[in-house]
């Protein structure tokens, strides 16, 4: 059994989204056993990424150039949707470890599949505006003189 064929099963069974839309959104296609485990693996995987570039905006420890030039260029509104953001994502990772505990895949999946569109405009948003802090020469123009 290949996957698509797995998850259309469950799909029927349990109510999920489509195949075809999890694997637009978590790239599920090439997953070959255990399949169920792998989704959400995969899911997770996903999640923990866009957090961890939330928190450098959050917590950054001045290891990441990058991070404290893109800093300087956030809006209140920005930094309000990032805590937001890190907040919904930290709960579906942590919610993630209840899966194995209390065997719920099914629900976790589709919570997170609904979560994960609802915050993807805002998430796009900093992302573009981290993007937009880069064409802002003259903000950077001083400090990147340094190099050492």
């Amino acid at each position: 059994m290949d996957c698509r064929a797995f998850y259309e099963g469950m799909a029927r069974e349990h109510g999920l989204p489509s195949f075809d839309e999890v694997n637009t959104e978590f790239h599920i296609e090439d997953i070959d056993d255990r399949f169920l485990f792998h989704i959400l693996e995969r899911v997770v995987e996903k999640i923990e990424k866009y957090r961890k570039f939330l928190e450098d905006y959050i917590q950054p420890d001045g290891s990441s150039y990058a991070v404290l030039m893109e800093i300087k260029t956030l809006t209140e509104k920005n930094k309000d949707t990032i805590q937001m953001l890190y907040r919904e994502l930290m709960l579906i990772e942590r919610n993630y470890l209840l899966v194995d505990l209390e065997d719920n895949e099914v629900l976790f999946l589709k919570n997170t599949l609904q979560k994960w569109k609802a915050l993807k405009a805002d998430i796009r948003s900093i992302v573009q505006s981290a993007i937009d802090s880069w064409d802002e020469e003259s903000t950077h123009s001083e400090e990147i003189r340094y190099v050492g």
